[in-house]
């Protein structure tokens, strides 16, 4: 499942004919055309030339060698097709073009989740949010976890000691992550992962 195929779309019942796929029912993922002119979802090709060598439309034969990606003009509709943020039953209000979700869902989305949410962060912002947090508020929990102490301090630490030197590798490594570019940074929308 890919995050362009689970998007739910503003106004669905009343997508265009030429942006729907006749297999799945939905607006267009990654569409490829047969030489008959129809286009289908990659998958739903791909599913479909499985079993039967003809072209779910017009049952004229295609192959899949014969397939090829969906013009511009059909790219564009799709691309301004209006959709729900992945996230909005976590919150996020946003709804924009199709063509736009991915920078959303990687900079831009207020319910953006921590990367340490199964270590127990609550956490949510966009990208710069989630950095911040996860240089200062996250980064003891994770380098602990990742040492393998938990967060109280043992017989042998004081209580004004910290659990996890400020200086580990741990954090170090996180840092590196934190700052890098975003494009580089790997996030998932309800454990999907986004390209």
């Amino acid at each position: 499942l890919t995050l362009m195929s689970a998007l739910e779309y503003v106004q669905g019942d009343r997508v265009a004919a030429v942006c729907m796929c006749a297999v799945c029912r939905a607006p267009l993922v990654a569409p490829m055309k047969a030489p008959c002119r129809h286009a289908l979802c990659r998958a739903c090709w791909a599913r479909h030339l499985q079993t039967s060598d003809r072209c779910p439309c017009c049952q004229a034969p295609v192959t899949a060698a014969r397939l090829v990606e969906g013009d511009d003009t059909l790219k564009s509709l799709l691309d301004e097709l209006v959709v729900f943020c992945p996230r909005r039953a976590d919150g996020c209000a946003w709804t924009g073009p199709r063509g736009t979700v991915e920078q959303h869902t990687k900079r831009t989305c207020e319910r953006m989740p921590c990367p340490n949410a199964a270590g127990g962060c609550s956490v949510r912002g966009t990208a710069q949010t989630i950095a911040m947090n996860l240089v200062s508020e996250c980064a003891h929990a994770i380098a602990a976890d990742n040492r393998g102490f938990d967060n109280e301090p043992d017989e042998t630490q004081t209580r004004s000691s910290p659990a996890v030197p400020d200086d580990g590798a741990a954090l170090r490594d996180l840092r590196q992550a934190v700052l890098a570019p975003a494009d580089a940074v790997a996030l998932s929308v309800d454990g999907v992962p986004v390209d």
